[in-house]
This record gives structure tokens, C-alpha cells and sequence, in this order.
């Protein structure tokens, strides 16, 4: 039995003590707080859309104990609480998920954005300070099954069989890499007037998940600028 179907066989009232059976039940079990951010993402879903607020409030919820628990083990967690988690298909570990300011007014798109963080030290075609990828985080259900998702590269999300907008920041991952390396950033000038003092060699980067299903588009910025500077404007270096 999921835990949604143990709350409302209990009610709503009962949510502390549910915590505290599920926790006798099975030892290293999910944080009572995970719990209590996914009753409320399961209220809002089956209000959805006149509590999209609510909904937003709780994904964001999930997306701060992912960030604390960290990818592997919020996972973990979820699946003890009978909830799946999907995930972006990239190759490399992924570090961290940090939320971004939307580009929406809160209540009128679904799903909060966030930036996820890739370790990129075993990867050397990808920036060395981590490759960073902008995400909408979502909770809804498929076949019947509660689901947090991290969608990359969408428009719409299907909530209770209706599509409805994706809230998304396109420039959050672009800030995060430009900060992260913001004296390479700043070394454009330098670098050409003293390339053999150059912080990196000259070098491709991959500034997106690589897909080979795409066609390689090759960007090469200017002599007094860095790839940082091309990501930074929303233009990756290879597609």
C-alpha cells in the first residue's frame, strides 16, 4: 500500500502519526518531512489546476530536500514512499539541483525551475567546473503511480490528462557555469594578447548533455571573449 492510500484510509489528521508507523516499519525510511512535502504535492495534483499554487509550493518543497539529500538518496527515499523519480538521461553523476527564479508569475505555469549540477572531472570534454543543465521539476502520475520528474527540453506537462505550460528559465544554467567561472569568463582579453599566459588551453566543450541524435554545431566566440560567455548568452557551443 503507497502511502497516499494509507493517508486516506487514516485522513489527513493522521499524517504524524503515519510518519512515525513508517518509520517503525522500516528503519532508514524516507525523512518525515519528504512525507509530508509529497501529502501535499498529492493534495494539490488532485486539485489541480485551481490549486497550482499549492502544487508549485509543495514541488518546490521536493526540490529542496533532493538538493539536501542529494540526488542518489532522495531517490532512495522516494521509492520507500512508493513514488518514482525521473531523472534527465545524462551520463554523469549529478551533484546538485538548485532552484531558479521563474520567468512566470508563481500560479500561472506548472513545475518549478531549477538548474542541475553534473560533475564533469571523468568527462573532459565539459567544462571542469561542472556541466549545467536547465530543468523544470514536476509531480504528477503515470499509469496510475506518483512520479517527481526532472524535464529537460519540454513545453507542456500532462497533469490528470490535460497539458498544461511548463514553467522554465532557459538562462539559469548558462548563469550558474558563467559564474562558477567567472575569472576564466573575464580572462578573454588577456588570453589574446598573451595566449601563451591563456588560464586553459584552446579546447572544444561540450555545453550540453551530448545526444547522438543531434547534428554538432560548432560555435566559436570572438578573440576577446571565452565559451563561458557564449553559454552565458543562451547559445551552447555544441548541439
Amino acid at each position: 500500500m503507497s502511502i497516499f492510500e494509507r493517508i486516506e484510509a487514516f485522513g489527513f489528521r493522521a499524517l504524524g502519526l503515519l510518519g512515525l508507523v513508517i518509520c517503525a516499519q522500516n528503519l532508514g525510511a524516507a525523512p518525515a518531512s519528504l512525507s509530508q512535502s509529497l501529502v501535499k504535492a498529492e493534495a494539490a495534483y488532485r486539485d489541480f489546476p485551481a490549486s497550482m499554487t499549492a502544487y508549485n509550493a509543495a514541488v518546490r518543497e521536493l526540490c529542496a530536500a533532493m538538493d539536501i539529500q542529494k540526488a542518489p538518496q532522495f531517490a532512495s527515499n522516494l521509492r520507500k514512499l512508493g513514488v518514482s523519480c525521473d531523472c534527465p538521461k545524462v551520463r554523469l553523476p549529478l551533484r546538485h539541483i538548485q532552484i531558479a527564479p521563474s520567468s512566470t508569475a508563481n500560479g500561472t505555469k506548472a513545475g518549478v525551475p531549477v538548474v542541475l549540477g553534473y560533475e564533469t572531472k571523468e568527462a573532459g570534454l565539459y567544462p571542469p567546473e561542472r556541466l549545467f543543465v536547465d530543468a523544470t521539476a514536476v509531480y504528477n502520475h503515470e499509469s496510475g503511480k506518483a512520479r517527481f520528474s526532472l524535464i529537460c527540453n519540454g513545453n507542456e506537462v500532462a497533469i490528470s490528462g490535460h497539458a498544461y505550460p511548463l514553467a522554465a528559465n532557459h538562462n539559469a544554467a548558462g548563469d550558474h557555469l558563467k559564474f562558477r567561472a567567472k575569472r576564466f569568463a573575464k580572462s578573454g582579453f588577456s588570453a589574446m594578447i598573451r595566449p601563451s599566459l591563456a588560464l586553459r588551453k584552446p579546447q572544444i566543450y561540450l555545453l550540453d548533455p551530448y545526444d547522438p541524435n543531434k547534428i554538432p554545431l560548432l560555435m566559436v566566440h570572438g578573440l576577446q571573449s571565452t565559451p563561458v560567455e557564449i553559454r552565458g548568452g543562451g547559445i551552447s557551443a555544441i548541439h
